[in-house]
């Protein structure tokens, strides 16, 4: 159940906050969203959310594929639905 409260966190917006601050200060991640972003022709920072983005997307999939608890599953939801309207709308 830990580890569920754990991923529930960086469902919300200081835990996406936090995914964002890892990408713009590690060294790798922000290589890799730079790569990106040239490639693409698009900004690190667009880059920089759509790979935060996507890690909060693979942490509520583990939550929806693994949690045998339906009200989990439905908060993880709620989540990933503010989370993703808040930052993609």
């Amino acid at each position: 159940m830990l580890y569920f409260c754990d991923i529930l966190t960086q469902l919300t917006d200081e835990g996406f906050s936090k995914i964002m601050v890892l990408r713009e200060t590690d060294p790798k991640c922000l290589a890799e969203d730079r790569k990106i972003a040239a490639e693409k022709g698009l900004s690190t920072e667009k880059v920089r959310k759509m790979s935060a983005l996507k890690s909060a997307r693979e942490l509520y999939e583990i939550i929806t594929k693994t949690s045998e608890f339906p009200s989990l599953r439905d908060y993880a939801q709620k989540l990933w639905n503010e989370l993703h309207n808040q930052y993609f709308s």
